[in-house]
Formats: C-alpha cells, sequence, structure tokens
C-alpha cells in the first residue's frame, strides 16, 4: 500500500477514535467535521474499502460500513454502474467481522441490505419503463 494511503487511513481511525471515546467537546467537534468532509470526498468509496480491508478499529470499520451503505442507498447522485459492481463484488469476507470486533455487525449488513434494496428498486423502474414502452407501442400499432 502507498504510505500516503497508509497515512490517511491512519488518520481516519484516529478521528473515529476521537469521534467515539473523547470526552472533550472540542476534539469530537472537530473529528466530526473532518469525518464529515471525508464522506463527501471523491476518494470516500476506495477508502471505506481499504478500512474495512485493513482497517485496526471498530470504530474505523463501523465508519466505513456506515459511509459504502449511505452512498449505495442515496438517490441523488446514484453511484456509478462501475462503482456499485465494485461494492456487489468487494469480498464477503471483509464485511464479515472478527470475533474481536463485533461492534460493525450491523452496519456490515446494512450495505449489503441497502445494495440489495437499492437494486430491486432499480430493477423495478426498470420494468415499469419496459412495460410503458410495451403499451405505448400497442397503442400505436393498433
Amino acid at each position: 500500500m502507498h504510505p500516503v494511503t497508509t497515512r490517511g487511513l491512519a488518520q481516519l481511525e484516529i478521528l473515529c477514535k476521537q469521534l467515539y471515546e473523547t470526552t472533550d467537546s472540542a476534539v469530537r467537534l472537530q473529528a466530526e467535521k473532518a469525518l464529515v468532509e471525508f464522506t463527501n470526498s471523491p476518494d470516500c468509496l476506495s477508502k471505506c474499502q481499504l478500512l474495512l480491508e485493513r482497517g485496526s478499529s471498530s470504530y474505523s470499520q463501523l465508519l466505513a460500513a456506515t459511509c459504502l451503505s449511505k452512498l449505495v442507498s442515496r438517490t441523488s447522485n446514484p453511484l456509478p454502474l462501475e462503482q456499485r459492481i465494485d461494492i456487489r463484488e468487494f469480498p464477503a469476507s471483509t464485511l464479515t467481522p472478527s470475533v474481536q470486533d463485533p461492534l460493525p455487525d450491523s452496519s456490515h449488513m446494512e450495505v449489503r441490505t441497502e445494495e440489495v434494496r437499492t437494486e430491486e428498486v432499480r430493477t423495478q423502474e426498470v420494468q415499469r419503463t419496459l412495460g410503458q414502452r410495451r403499451l405505448e407501442r400497442k397503442d400505436i400499432g393498433g
């Protein structure tokens, strides 16, 4: 892994720990602001995948799983097909928490659940569109 990426992931881990563990409200607020910026960054998807693969804390894995869930389920500005496929093909083993890290379990499941729901909605939309086109063709021809 590239050192800058390692440094960036380490910084995300620190921010997550500060967000969940600090008693200093100013530190927590700064961490929250930085993490909100991260979730809106263009490289959020790739860093979330790296956090799930290599993150050492439950907090960073929870952040990654939550971000992926939001990316998959957003209706405005949906992920491009290629990125949705990347998430779908993401190794299931990385979305299965270790015995030592039970915290992210529900978020990991939410990512997969939201992806399935989103794909079901999109499939239904395509089926409706195709059905409308068939009806329009019948009206024109008949």
